[in-house]
């Protein structure tokens, strides 16, 4: 029996670890974290688009949407017959089309400069949706890209960067630590899973929307004659540029139209491949450009150019953004803890009316960065995934490689100071979070850890400084107050301690080890009354929690609260009998006939 089994044990092995590699495989392309930036860039780009196109519906709103209008609702709603067409615009009375069309313009606005981002997303994704299928008449594939793309800006942290709401978190931040006395800190922008849900999404069906485009293409002969360019440029309605000469060009007609065939059919395959990503990018600006300046449809070419965003790398379009006015990139800001860095975050505005700016430098910034593209990102995710699969020395590895190629990115360094600390490593984790906090000063997290590596090392002196200055960068972030709190206690500097515990259970108050901590400092000063109240915060928010019973058991019988202390007292045998019998053993007095009987501590037990 063993030797027959033996080989499908041996099978099952390999298909369990086939599927493992697999979920691995997939959590990684749609989850793994990824920098915002390009999300909110996409955001400026598809919310101006979304915006001038209702402007566009505005200049004749009475014959797209009226009921006598060009869009009848008897021919619309037999189109739509047996489908899911929702619109707002059924529910609108004639009379008030023009305010509503007002108000759906101004939340289009709010949408494109980024205020109240994760509202006014899904509310344009509702404006857009229900112009189109109330206009379906007059919906082409500029309206569907404005669509799929608002849906996906939906998903993502769309407003993190560039925009109104990180402008307002960093003013609020800015005033917060101005108000305490503390250095102006800049709130971090994480890199988020939901950033890359979106932009998977978005890749996803700009393949798919490819694929099907160049397959069916085929169905037709002029595809395959080499004709089908020639039948655009010759049609009167589309020309902006007369482009008729190229009949005595034939080759250049048969060339265009089999590359365009070429290219769309096999998109979705090579655009996953990094070295010809660059490539495939550079060839769909190109035929998109030539859709908009030789078709005169330049605003379907835009939002197809700017769907290829989201295959850009961040540090692709935090160099682009570098080079605008008020952008400016400064050591570290190209991190996605600190977003864009101070000076670009207060001027963030000034960047709307440069955008014309941008397509003249995306010929030079492909041709300039193309080998370069994703190189970081490919090696941060592949420390990633060692990550998940717990290989700590091939993530550390990953780590040191994506930072040779950008070695100003604090997060990276942070999270390497984390592998190098669950390896045993704790002098090369104090280096790594030197180097983070060397690129963003303002980084608490790396104070904090740094601070803790130092205090188990005996700095404590330095140790205190790096939670100080983890508060002055997060002053309402809880970590830091707790370790320093707990490290002035380890000092005996007692009204220091006492005022960062109360801080920080101001900060949370909901953390019962905190509770905890600060009735037993309280209990060493003898203030008894305060005590018992941390206690039974304790006790209350982790019923779970022996130690805090016996506190509050120890606690109550000093104040002469017999049947409290004795039902504290209970609990705590019934949750831990052999840590509640050691510290009943410990208290008790050193003789029975010495305790005088009308103690009600040494009545309940304690001493």
């Amino acid at each position: 029996m063993t030797g027959s089994t033996g080989p499908l044990v041996g099978v099952w092995q390999r298909i369990s670890g086939i599927l493992h590699f697999i979920q691995q495989g997939w959590e990684r392309f749609w989850f793994s974290p990824a920098d915002p930036v390009v999300l909110c860039f996409m955001r400026v780009l598809v919310g101006g688009m979304l915006l001038y196109t209702h402007i566009v519906w505005g200049l004749n709103l009475e014959a797209f949407l009226a009921t006598d209008g060009w869009n009848s609702p008897e021919v619309i709603q037999q189109m739509q017959a047996g489908t899911v067409s929702p619109s707002f615009w059924w529910y609108v009375p004639d009379a008030m089309m023009w305010p509503v069309h007002w108000t759906s313009l101004s939340v289009l606005f709010l949408f494109w400069i980024g205020c109240c981002t994760r509202i006014t997303s899904v509310l344009s994704f509702l404006i857009c949706m229900s112009y189109s299928y109330r206009a379906q008449m007059a919906n082409f594939g500029l309206d569907q890209i404005n669509g799929l793309l608002c849906l996906y800006l939906c998903v993502g942290p769309s407003g993190s960067l560039l925009s109104v709401d990180r402008w307002w978190q960093v003013r609020q931040a800015r005033r917060t630590t101005a108000a305490a006395g503390h250095h102006a800190a800049v709130p971090g922008v994480r890199p988020s899973p939901g950033a890359r849900l979106a932009l998977r999404l978005i890749q996803v069906h700009f393949c798919v929307i490819y694929g099907f485009a160049g397959l069916s293409k085929l169905q037709g002969d002029a595809w395959w004659n080499g004709e089908a360019v020639w039948l655009a440029f010759s049609n009167l309605e589309y020309q902006s540029v007369d482009m008729t000469w190229i009949a005595w060009y034939p080759w250049i007609s048969d060339l265009a139209t089999h590359a365009t065939i070429v290219w769309e059919v096999f998109f979705p395959a090579l655009i996953w491949i990094a070295p010809l990503r660059p490539l495939m990018l550079l060839t769909g600006f190109l035929m998109h450009l030539g859709i908009g300046g030789l078709l005169g449809m330049w605003t379907f070419g835009l939002i197809m150019i700017f769907g290829h965003v989201a295959f850009w790398s961040p540090s692709l379009v935090r160099r682009l953004l570098s080079g605008l006015p008020g952008c400016q990139s400064q050591p570290g800001s190209e991190s996605p803890s600190s977003g864009c860095s101070t000076k670009q975050e207060k001027p963030a505005m000034n960047l709307l009316p440069s955008f014309h700016r941008i397509l003249p430098l995306l010929l030079v910034t492909f041709c300039g960065c193309a080998e370069r593209i994703d190189s970081f990102e490919e090696y941060l995710e592949l420390a990633w995934h060692h990550e998940r699969a717990g290989n700590q020395q091939q993530a550390i590895a990953a780590y040191q490689q994506a930072l040779a190629l950008d070695p100003v990115q604090p997060v990276a360094w942070y999270d390497l100071g984390v592998l190098y600390e669950a390896a045993g490593q704790p002098e090369q984790a104090v280096h790594a979070w030197t180097q983070a906090l060397t690129h963003d000063p303002n980084y608490s997290a790396a104070f904090v850890n740094r601070g803790t590596i130092l205090a188990r090392q005996g700095s404590k002196e330095l140790a205190l400084e790096d939670f100080s200055r983890a508060i002055t960068a997060a002053p309402s972030e809880f970590a830091p107050r707790r370790n320093r709190a707990d490290l002035h206690r380890e000092l005996q500097n007692i009204p220091e301690a006492l005022a960062d515990f109360s801080e920080a259970l101001r900060i949370n108050p909901r953390d019962a080890e905190t509770w905890l901590e600060r009735g037993l400092l309280r209990r060493e000063l003898n203030d008894w009354n305060r005590a018992l109240v941390d206690f039974e915060q304790a006790t209350e928010l982790d019923p779970g929690n022996a130690t805090a019973w016996l506190q509050l058991a120890h606690v109550a019988a000093r104040l002469g609260l017999t049947a409290v202390s004795e039902t504290a007292q209970q609990r705590a045998l019934e949750l831990d009998p052999q840590q509640a019998e050691q510290h009943l053993k410990n208290q008790q007095p050193a003789t029975a006939e010495n305790a005088p009987t009308t103690d009600p501590v040494a009545a309940a037990g304690f001493q």
